[in-house]
């Protein structure tokens, strides 16, 4: 394995080394499998796959938020009562 291209980022948390890698390992032509899926994680859907698929995001995780925030917002008034 041979380093091939170094760069320095710079992103709001902090600076990053970013460095890409070339390798001499031959990737076999066909996958293991008889078919392969593509599946890229999205914005509007949690999950789009390469046959058209579409899959909605967990409500789960969106009730999970709202009791987050409303635990978090207790949380900071009552602080602020016990330093008044």
């Amino acid at each position: 394995m041979v380093a091939k291209q170094a760069r320095i980022v710079k992103k709001a948390s902090g600076y990053y080394l970013m460095i890409t890698f070339t390798s001499s390992e031959l990737v076999p032509d066909n996958p293991v499998g008889e078919r392969s899926l593509g599946i890229d994680a999205g914005i509007e859907y949690f999950v789009a796959t390469s046959t058209g698929k579409l899959i909605k995001s967990p409500k789960f995780l969106l009730s999970s938020l709202r009791e987050l925030k409303a635990k978090l917002l207790r949380r900071r008034q009552l602080v602020s009562i016990i330093d008044n």
